[in-house]
């Protein structure tokens, strides 16, 4: 009889860990329909992630110089607040032409 009751309890107690570990196992995942083409729908098992304490990664950026030897500048839309004449145009300043220039009215101040 003593036999008996110990290894009846011996079986309840595996049986208690199987369920409780089928249980846990439950916990962390969920069942959703796929539906297919036919129309009929299929069980997909999702798991479910337990939060962690891991701060998202932090965005580092990096600096990029541009080349030195470009010029950033031309062709670009230039302004000025007067001109000498036509000829000495602001777009005369960042045409990349050695050869011309501009140049603003003769009084102060002018940009």
């Amino acid at each position: 009889m003593k036999k008996t009751i110990k290894w009846r309890f011996l079986v309840l107690c595996v049986c208690m860990i199987f369920l409780v570990s089928v249980t846990a196992e439950a916990r962390r995942t969920t069942s959703t329909s796929t539906p297919t083409p036919a129309g009929t729908n299929t069980p997909t098992n999702t798991a479910i992630t337990a939060p962690t304490n891991t701060p998202p990664a932090a965005a580092t950026s990096t600096p990029t110089q541009p080349p030195s030897n470009v010029n950033l500048a031309l062709n670009k839309p230039a302004t000025s607040s007067s001109n000498e004449n036509t000829d000495l145009s602001p777009d005369k300043a960042v045409d990349g032409s050695t050869s011309t220039r501009w140049a603003s009215a003769f009084s102060d101040p002018q940009w």
